[in-house]
């Protein structure tokens, strides 16, 4: 049931706010209604996840293409991003052989939590009937079950695995005590909606297991923001300080975009909805502001270097001349 809150006195400001609401509640209708498209998307995003789990070596296969070469070309034989090797020994593999056993507990896990997650969101138990005060759901025996089980082993791996592998990784910056955190709510939010369970109250239970699964969706949002990026600039590929400031920046907001969009989604008022959009904005401009900061210290380190070069009497590199153009314009 939802709460509309009080209508604004500026007529223009109610129709906005209604326009915006019935938005809303359309997405969120219409989200889980097409169940070839979200399965297909999920079959992806799995083989995405679980790919280094898998095969180490294909992982390094597919995203360490040619950079010289075109998309196609680089499609044509399996490889869909262009991480100079450099940058992937230091952030994927080599680096997680270190924890390999850890690495791949992850990923098998948070792939068979995605997986039974959405089959759980999108068959939901549903209210048939009051008896003596108590609500009867329908029977869903797969979704208490087997599913269900299943659910809550892999999401706990998941969160606790993600919060060692924060603390142990010889990357992460500024992010990893913020990925910790995140990590420790991952599993805390489950052990809630599994308390409310025990005890019967399934409503308090859905909004728990809601808050569960977007704190883990997270990762998702991680991509949608490093997508992105790519599609702006691939400098960070190229480059390993680089990469490693990009992959703080889109690490906080991407795993902050997912617990805000979860709150969003089961908010109860109007209210309620729009303060957390906004909270969704000021994230995406927050990603903005971080990326605008990471252009402007490499243009300031690249024309320093210069700097030093031109007192040392050497003329500056062609790629340095390059990367110095394209960051300014970034900046710009």
């Amino acid at each position: 049931r939802i709460d509309k809150g009080r209508t604004p006195l500026n007529p223009m400001a109610s129709r906005a706010g209604r326009a915006l609401e019935d938005a809303q509640l359309q997405l969120r209708r219409e989200a889980f209604g097409n169940a070839r498209l979200w399965w297909a998307l999920t079959a992806a995003y799995f083989g995405y996840v679980v790919l280094g789990g898998v095969s180490w070596r294909l992982h390094r296969h597919v995203f360490t293409g040619d950079e010289r070469k075109s998309v196609l070309a680089n499609l044509r034989k399996g490889q869909v991003a262009t991480f100079r090797k450099t940058v992937y020994a230091e952030y994927f593999f080599p680096a997680f052989l270190r924890y390999h056993l850890t690495y791949r507990s992850h990923v098998l896990c948070a792939g068979l939590w995605l997986v039974t997650g959405v089959y759980n969101l999108r068959n939901q138990p549903e209210l048939t009937a009051l008896r003596d005060g108590k609500r009867i759901y329908s029977d869903r025996k797969l979704h208490a079950g087997l599913s269900g089980y299943a659910y809550v082993i892999t999401s706990a791996t998941k969160g606790v695995t993600a919060a060692l592998m924060s603390y142990f990784s010889h990357s992460l910056g500024f992010a990893r005590w913020p990925m910790i955190g995140f990590g420790v709510y991952d599993v805390v939010s489950l052990v809630v909606a599994m308390q409310y369970i025990l005890r019967g109250k399934v409503a308090d239970h859905r909004r728990w297991m809601v808050r569960n699964f977007a704190v883990g969706s997270g990762s998702i949002w991680v991509r949608v923001f490093g997508a992105i990026w790519a599609a702006c600039d691939l400098e960070f590929m190229k480059d390993v300080e680089f990469y490693g400031m990009m992959n703080n920046v889109i690490l906080c907001t991407g795993f902050t975009m997912g617990p805000l969009f979860g709150e969003w989604w089961i908010a109860r008022t109007r209210a309620a909805r729009e303060a957390w959009l906004v909270a969704m904005v000021g994230c995406v401009l927050s990603n903005l502001i971080g990326a605008r900061a990471v252009y402007r210290y490499k243009s300031q380190q690249r024309q320093a270097k210069s700097a030093e070069r031109a007192n040392d009497g050497s003329p500056p590199t062609v790629e340095d001349s390059l990367r110095s153009t394209r960051s300014s314009q970034v900046v710009a």
